[in-house]
Parts: structure tokens; sequence; C-alpha cells
């Protein structure tokens, strides 16, 4: 997703005289947003059975009230530096979503707590 948005940004100039690039860039982005979609599956995971479904409910909708501010900061970001520049702050969110995957610990093997169901 990353990539794609700096191709956009980059070459925003070539996107406004040949109009396909945005659908080759935009393609590019629309395969690099798989790595949200990954987020329910490999942060689940990560928190005990107990409050699984509030920690994962408090993440998502936490990040649904951040992408509110989004569109706003890349408008101001455009109107003084060009909409490139905004969508190039798109892309920092990007990578840096992809490098803090990383920093999750692995839980391959490792037995997951369940909650015990009462008689």
């Amino acid at each position: 997703m990353a990539v794609g948005l700096v191709m956009i940004s980059l070459f925003w100039n070539n996107i406004a005289t040949y109009q396909p690039l945005i659908f080759i860039f935009m393609f590019i982005v629309g395969i690099g947003t798989g790595i949200y979609g990954g987020y329910g599956p490999l942060v689940s995971e990560l928190f005990p059975t107990e409050i699984r479904c509030t920690a994962m409910g408090s993440g998502f909708n936490i990040a649904r009230g951040r992408q509110f501010l989004t569109p706003i900061l890349i408008a101001l970001i455009a109107t003084d530096y060009g909409l490139g520049s905004g969508i190039f702050l798109g892309s920092i969110f990007a990578l840096s979503v992809a490098i803090f995957i990383w920093t999750f610990p692995e839980t391959k093997g490792i037995e997951l707590e369940t909650l015990e169901k009462s008689p």
C-alpha cells in the first residue's frame, strides 16, 4: 500500500496528464490494503479470552475514530503543498503499520488461553 501511495505522490504530474496511471497505482494500493484485513486474526490471539472482544472492539473503533481526521489532514496538507504531498502522508501511515505488525509476539505453536464452559 505504501509503495502505491508513494508512486501516486511522486508521479502526480504524470497522473494528471495520463490518467491510466492512477488505475495502476491504485491497484497496487488495493493489494496493499490486505495488511489491514489481517488485523483481526493476528491481534485476537494476543488477548486473554475474558477481554478479547472488548480489546478488539476498542482497537477497531479507536482506529475508525482516528480515521475521521485523516481526510481533513490530507486536505490541509494538500492546500499548502499539493495533493501528492497529502497522499504521501497515507504512505507513511501504511508503512508504519507494516513495520508495527512485526513487533507482535509469535503465537505459532503456543497454546492459546481458552474459556472453559461451565456445566
